[in-house]
């Protein structure tokens, strides 16, 4: 349903296909170098599907009695990814049969602001009768969120006992000078935002509502349509675009969430370029607030912010709060090459924020050749394009900022089923990442073996970062998931990449899913 016709003469979205090398000009792209380690995992498609992959590579050891490491190591990933292969036919026979894990509750979304005392709430869309055990509340101070309450939910009292909540927690202490509109520098405006969507028109229309609250005139928003099955999505943004100017429909054929998002660079016109998910909400004040990150520090070529979740009313979306969520926490913070982060730093992407909710500087991005194609949703790998991004910034010499006053609201997936798959393709999103670095240069290649105890232990130990939010009640099963995800992505890389070089497009799925952690 989308035709060429529908793409602006102006866009050229294949000169965006492949991100520049940033540490030396000389070593080509991770598209183009040629990976006898990402070759050797090629798989055959059809024998994977019968459980048995057939490496194609030609670099096993000759026979003899012993075999030899390189043999040995491809009949260990072969293993591997049989074992993964097997644990989501597990998982999807467990899907139909609809045992769900309980996680409590729903919890119920608030927000708090000091300087008018007003408590309101979201509604919840999934389950708007539901009986709730908790509430999460988001206290703000002139819109600036400054902390966050989670206590047992009261009903009609909770406009009592938050406010005394607030006060025992010393977050009224908070200093409210701040007020609203931000002021943004002129050499960011104008700004672009860019939204990759596919058959999805009831949760883009709701992402649309929110946008079209944004008071600012010198802004464009562009929708990016890939590779659609209907033409709903074009015919909501032409009726808005109608009434409001600044919405223009844009299609990109070729499946893949970062062909979308290299579509939407191409055709921008601003000085600064916002990337949102089509399952977010905007608030009110996202706009200026994450423009004003730019003018947090010098060089700066991206800036994230803080996302929450728009409802947590199944137990899925409570799973993926306590696996982590999407939220960075309160405090603006500024990362670059020269941080000194965790042992991960820079190759832990997530800490610099989410793919679902960032703006990057329209120079600095292109200038990096925007997000690497062979990642993300709508290809094998099924995520990671935004997290490789991030990290090709940090190590060009640019700074990330994190603003936090910059909201989004997403919604998670509310089936238990979409979560398993969710983090399942975040894993081989995760792997697939650090493969596509590794095979750019010798040198990234050591700096992440370095780096693989340590984050081995940051995704296994209970007490590490990423684990220790998690309830006694949190299934195993999902941490599982995630790490026969990493075991399965070098194949999805490598398949990924072959596709590429070959021109052609094996993905199954161009639907926009949620690719950042």
């Amino acid at each position: 349903m989308c035709g060429q016709e529908h793409i602006p003469a102006a866009i050229k979205a294949d000169s965006l296909a492949t991100p520049a090398r940033v540490d030396d000009a000389s070593i080509p792209s991770p598209a183009v170098i040629p990976s006898p380690s990402a070759d050797a995992l090629v798989i055959n498609a059809s024998s994977s599907a019968a459980g048995t992959p057939a490496i194609l590579s030609g670099t096993a050891a000759q026979p003899g009695p012993r075999p030899a490491p390189a043999r040995r190591l491809l009949t260990t990933l072969a293993a591997w990814y049989r074992l993964a292969v097997l644990c989501s036919r597990v998982q999807g026979r467990h899907r139909v049969v609809g045992q769900e894990p309980d996680a409590g509750q729903p919890v119920r979304i608030a927000e708090y602001e000091l300087t008018t005392a007003l408590l309101t709430a979201r509604a919840a869309l999934g389950r708007p009768q539901a009986t709730f055990g908790e509430v999460r509340v988001l206290v703000r101070c002139h819109g600036i969120p400054v902390g966050q309450l989670e206590i047992p939910d009261s009903g009609d009292a909770n406009a009592v006992e938050i406010p005394l909540m607030v006060k025992k927690q010393g977050l009224d202490q908070h200093e409210c000078s701040h007020t609203w509109p931000v002021s943004v520098q002129e050499r960011r405006s104008p700004a672009s935002v860019v939204i990759p969507t596919r058959d999805r028109p009831a949760s883009l229309d709701r992402l649309i509502t929110s946008l079209r609250a944004v008071a600012a005139t010198d802004i464009e928003f562009l929708i990016v349509d890939n590779a659609p099955a209907t033409a709903a999505t074009r015919d909501l943004v032409e009726a808005v675009g109608r009434a409001d100017g600044r919405f223009r429909y844009l299609c990109e054929p070729r499946r893949g969430a970062a062909r979308a998002r290299n579509t939407g660079l191409a055709a921008a016109g601003g000085r600064a370029i916002a990337f949102l998910d089509d399952d977010t909400q905007v608030d009110q004040h996202w706009l200026p607030a994450i423009l004003s990150g730019f003018d947090a520090a010098d060089n700066v070529g991206c800036v994230t912010g803080l996302v929450l979740p728009d409802e947590l009313t199944t137990s899925a979306q409570i799973w993926f709060e306590q696996y982590g969520g999407f939220g960075k926490g309160f405090e603006r913070r500024v990362y670059d090459r020269w941080t000194r982060g965790s042992a991960l730093y820079p190759y832990a992407a997530g800490a610099f924020g989410s793919g679902n909710n960032v703006a990057f500087d329209a120079d600095t991005v292109r200038a990096l050749g925007g997000f690497n194609e062979i990642l993300g949703p709508g290809t094998p790998t099924h995520a990671g394009e935004d997290l490789e991004l991030f990290t090709r910034t940090i190590r060009s010499g640019h700074r990330i900022v994190y603003e936090p006053s910059a909201i989004v609201y997403h919604t998670h997936r509310q089936q238990y089923g979409e979560l398993l798959d969710q983090l399942r393709n975040y894993g081989t999103g995760l792997s697939a990442m650090l493969l596509a670095q590794a095979t750019a240069s010798p040198r990234e290649l050591l700096e992440i073996m370095r780096r693989v105890p340590a984050g081995l232990l940051f995704l296994l130990l209970p007490r590490s970062s990423k684990n220790v939010s998690r309830g006694p009640r949190f299934p195993a099963e999902l941490v599982l998931t995630e790490v026969l995800g990493i075991a399965s992505g070098p194949f999805a890389f490598a398949r990924a990449r072959r596709a590429q070089l070959g021109g052609g497009d094996r993905s199954r799925s161009g639907e926009a899913e949620d690719h950042a952690r």
